[in-house]
């Protein structure tokens, strides 16, 4: 077992940790509406649109019954709606009562959960035909309508658009259930905004948030919550009113049975019942600070820009967001928010304008807002985007736009495997830059202890590292029968939800972030050089969906001069990769000329057409590659390990069909040099062997000293700490024993989780010494809190 002694100087603190450590919400995998939204009618105001996604009708969730010799018709109309912003609204002719007829709701995943002896609070708008006040019977039943839970009879009046209410508490258990509304007359009755929430929503507020989830967030304990995306902050076209245009907050707040529907760019409709109003009471009620992301007038998937001399409605975006959240109530935003119910101001701090974009269209459009609300907001602190990518041109070029614009934080983005945040676990500790880092979304690729783990280790980093300002996961939030995107935090079905290692790591880390670092030092570490890897491996280009040409093909051995000309190749839907010989060379060359024939173009959405050159690959899982044509008009550079992809570095190249491009790849032993017609690309491929031991020590404001010990390596460790001052008890967390393929589930939702361990006395009396013995297992992360 190796000995370390980590020497632990409380008296010397380093750094304000500040609002380190957050979360991110964005409405994917169904986060808000079937997710952390309370509402659980699905399809509520019948909006569901084929432009949502192409499955989707007026009627989806929804359908008839006809109960004995019953008969009705169920149709959407939108000639007479109650509200213009959601037109459609739906019509019941009851044409044979029968034993009754009517409609009923599905909800999401197999159905609405009940809990016995528990109240959920329907409501909806009806009007009735004729000239006649009608009935209507709302029961909450079991999936094939045998078993009755709850009912109550409500009262449609005639012509005339009206709210009915009623509280239904259920008999019984169910994950399976429906949602009914049952006549049992002839009449036509017309329904719209039809909605049912559990009465014991999160604080017990209406319109509220599911409170189990909502919980398991509190109990994280972020310091900040950054909101609402994402890339649904900037897909869609620019016009406000547009169903599938840009998300604008204004369209979130107000009445809530009001409120636009709109696309979500994760091909479902949003209802944005969980609006800004809403985003921010959520921030205030768990102690974070809001974080909103605003868009800067500018769609870089289908290259869509708001026009440079005519910004000011984007301006306005952001000024009448500020007043908003923070405004006094004799003004026009402050007013709606204190109607709203929520007269004080929300006291936000932060605002980020743009997400991951890149190019001029973006750069000139951020300068123009932030010039605006620096004007009349100087205290609040901006963020900008410094791209989808760890490294490469378009990300040099958005730090440069922090420092030049005297921006509080540039925001980096990067979704990665778990070698490589252990391989970069002190990324920041050489960051020189006026403006802090805000790592606005970051997650290791997967779901298991070695995730979470490696995951830890770059934490620890972040900790401590100086122009680190802000860091929060992504996503957070998966409904597990509608995921779009497989890695996340907190997973969940209608009635059930558990978190992934990683969020233990999280929340350990939230929990215990201390408010300032102190200094660490860590003795008889060892310093041996770890080893570069060698970019040797095969080579080949690939397609899935375009039709490229090849030429002038040269691969080189700089050292020997040996050369490989290959003929001239097309790789496309029919030929869809071209082989290469292996390469072997510690310093070579790889050299040709593109043309693409057919794929996208500028104006089509970025990354759908295209072509790879995959180098240094010792097997189908572990390679690099060059890919062009990506994302945001992009060439990139990835790689993969053990399967899962990494980013390492980007650079924008708008690459016309019919031209050619000139690409030159140089490695030199594990150093890459990438040139597309003059655009460079750098990058250094670092060892993935872990360091011996990270650590970190924090104090916070009662006077706890926080140690984080994190042990990436299969050898024990025996760690001699040293303080400078005397503590009297110690609490030991650890998150250790696990196989690293562990992961979480439904059925064993705590199989990764931390456990408390109870110190002997005799480690007890050594605090009295200023000395604590911990014995770290392999493949663990353990905090100590220390108490006097």
């Amino acid at each position: 077992m190796r000995e370390i002694r980590l020497n632990i100087s409380e008296n010397c603190r380093v750094k304000k940790q500040g609002d380190l450590f957050g979360i991110f919400f964005e409405d994917i995998n169904h986060a808000a509406d079937g997710g952390l939204y309370g509402e659980m009618v699905r399809n509520r105001a019948f909006e569901f649109d084929r432009i949502d996604n192409k499955s989707y009708h007026s009627m989806t969730a929804w359908e008839e019954i006809q109960r004995g010799n019953s008969m009705v018709q169920a149709h959407v109309e939108q000639w007479d709606p109650r509200n213009k912003n959601n037109p459609h609204y739906l019509v019941l002719e009851i044409l044979v009562e029968g034993e009754g007829a009517g409609i009923r709701n599905e909800g999401y995943n197999t159905g609405l959960f009940l809990e016995e002896g528990k109240e959920y609070c329907f409501t909806c708008y009806c009007r009735v035909r004729g000239e006649k006040e009608k009935a209507f019977e709302v029961r909450i039943e079991n999936k094939d309508g045998s078993v009755c839970y709850g009912k109550r009879t409500l009262t449609a009046e005639p012509g005339v658009w009206t709210k009915q209410e009623c509280t239904l508490k259920s008999e019984g258990s169910d994950s399976s259930a429906r949602l009914v509304i049952l006549m049992n007359q002839v009449m036509t009755l017309e329904l719209d905004t039809v909605s049912l929430f559990p009465a014991d929503t999160y604080k017990m507020q209406k319109n509220g948030l599911r409170r189990d989830i909502a919980r398991m967030i509190e109990e994280l304990k972020p310091r900040f919550v950054r909101f609402p995306g994402g890339c649904l902050t900037h897909i869609g076209s620019l016009n406000a009113k547009d169903r599938n245009g840009m998300y604008r907050w204004k369209n979130t707040v107000g009445e809530v049975w009001d409120r636009p529907s709109r696309r979500n760019s994760w091909n479902y409709n949003q209802t944005l019942g969980v609006g800004f109003y809403e985003f921010f009471r959520f921030c205030e009620d768990i102690g974070a600070q809001p974080l909103p992301v605003i868009s800067a007038g500018f769609d870089p998937h289908f290259l869509r820009a708001a026009d440079m001399d005519n910004l000011q409605e984007w301006i306005e975006e952001a000024l009448d967001l500020i007043e908003f959240a923070n405004g006094d109530v004799t003004t026009k935003w402050g007013n709606l928010r204190a109607s709203m119910g929520h007269p004080d101001s929300f006291h936000m701090k932060y605002l980020a304008i743009g997400n991951e974009e890149v190019g001029d269209e973006y750069y000139e459009r951020y300068e123009k807002i932030q010039d605006a609300v620096k004007k009349v907001y100087p205290d609040i602190l901006l963020i900008n985007s410094a791209g989808p990518s760890a490294a490469g041109s378009e990300f040099e070029k958005g730090w440069a736009q922090a420092e030049r614009t005297e921006a509080a934080f540039a925001d980096e983005h990067f979704y990665q495997c778990p070698e490589w945040f252990i391989a970069n676990a002190h990324r920041y500790d050489i960051y020189k830059t006026k403006a802090k880092a805000f790592l606005g979304e970051y997650a290791s690729h997967d779901m298991t202890w070695w995730n979470a783990l490696a995951e830890a280790a770059f934490m620890i980093g972040m900790e401590k590292a100086d122009r680190l300002g802000l860091a929060c996961y992504a996503p957070l939030l998966n409904n597990t029968d509608y995921t779009n995107w497989k890695t996340n935090m907190l997973h969940y079905d209608n009635h059930r939800v558990y978190g992934t290692p990683s969020y233990y790591v999280q929340k350990l880390f939230m929990n215990y972030q201390g408010e300032e670092l102190v200094k660490a030092q860590a003795d008889r570490i060892l310093t041996e050089e770890k080893k570069a890897p060698k970019l040797h491996g095969g080579c080949r280009f690939f397609t899935e969906n375009s039709q490229v040409h090849i030429k002038n093909l040269v691969i080189r051995n700089e050292d020997t001069y040996e050369e490989i000309r290959g003929e001239n190749f097309c790789v496309s839907g029919k030929m869809k990769e071209k082989k290469m010989p292996d390469i072997c060379w510690d310093h070579y060359t790889v050299s040709f000329d593109y043309q693409r024939e057919i794929g996208g173009t500028p104006q089509t959405l970025c990354g759908e057409h295209t072509m790879c050159f995959e180098f240094a690959a010792r097997d189908e899982k572990n390679c690099l590659q060059v890919v062009f044509d990506g994302w945001e008009r992009t060439v990139n550079l990835n790689g993969m390990v053990n399967g899962f992809p990494c980013s390492l570095g980007m650079m924008q190249v708008i690459m016309d069909r019919d031209c050619s491009y000139k690409c030159v790849l140089e490695v030199r032993e594990n150093k890459i040099h990438l040139n597309v017609d003059g655009n460079v690309l750098d990058h250094e491929c670092l060892s993935t062997e872990p360091d011996e031991l990270y650590y970190s020590a924090v104090v916070d404001d009662e006077d706890h000293l926080i140690v984080k010990l994190s042990n990436v390596a299969q050898e024990k460790k025996l760690i001699h700490i040293t303080t400078q001052q005397k503590y009297k008890e110690v609490k030991e967390i650890t998150m250790s024993g696990y196989e690293l393929e562990w992961r979480n589930s439904f059925e064993e939702p705590q199989k990764v989780a931390p456990k408390e361990v109870v110190p002997d006395e005799d480690k007890k009396q050594e605090l009295e010494k200023r000395n604590y013995v911990c014995e770290l297992p392999e493949y663990a992360l353990t905090v100590l809190v220390f108490s006097k």
